[in-house]
């Protein structure tokens, strides 16, 4: 009965976490205009909110419900989305394409399969924005 109990409560947990998860996205990301980026292995969707530095990256839609039905034939028991490298390599791109060159990835993690938050930085680099000592004789 206790195993049973604890399956229980870890299966509930999960449900909660993973809605919890889908209400982040909606919460925010809601309104935010969607953008494709064009890579090799597939075409993104980017949700980008520069004012924080952040973007969701997602994978195409036939991708993604690829990914899902390949996740049901398998039970799970296979990995199916993308890895994380990707996601990431879609986001830079979004960021050059976009006029941003300069920025990099300080972050990604999986909101909810297949989206990933990626969080980045596009300030100067710190030995680039300070000054140069002067040189007295």
């Amino acid at each position: 009965m206790f195993i049973r109990n604890c399956t229980m409560a870890a299966v509930l947990a999960v449900a909660l976490a993973g809605c919890a998860s889908i209400n982040y996205i909606i919460d925010e990301y809601r309104g935010v205009e969607v953008r494709d980026v064009k890579m090799s292995d597939d075409t993104y969707r980017v949700f980008d909110k520069p004012a924080q530095n952040k973007m969701m990256v997602t994978s195409s839609l036939s991708s993604a419900a690829g990914q899902g039905f390949a996740r049901g034939l398998t039970l799970g028991a296979a990995p199916t989305e993308p890895p994380k490298p990707l996601f990431e390599a879609a986001a830079l791109q979004f960021l050059t394409e976009n006029g941003r060159p300069g920025c990099r990835v300080t972050d990604a993690y999986l909101l909810a399969s297949p989206q990933w938050e990626v969080k980045y930085d596009c300030t100067p680099q710190a030995a680039a924005a300070s000054p140069k000592p002067s040189r007295r004789p």
